[in-house]
């Protein structure tokens, strides 16, 4: 990407759904429509089998993630 962010955070106030919410909340990108990658990451959105393969790895990754950072 061009952007850096700060300790791989880059706000954007074009997200109303994460800037008006009242609890902590994140937004997962799976893919970029922004290079030559986008069509191939297009694809894998459309399938349905692709978009298990992202739901596991979100929904395993993030507590192994969180499990680091509390020491376990």
């Amino acid at each position: 990407s061009t952007y850096l962010g700060t300790d791989g955070l880059y706000g954007r106030p074009d997200l109303a759904g994460l800037n008006l919410a009242a609890f902590p909340s994140i937004l997962v990108e799976c893919g970029s429509m922004k290079n030559a990658q986008a069509l191939q990451d297009a694809a894998q959105m459309e399938s349905t089998g692709d978009r298990g393969i992202y739901a596991t790895a979100i929904t395993g990754g993030m507590p192994a993630y969180l499990g680091q950072l509390a020491g376990g």
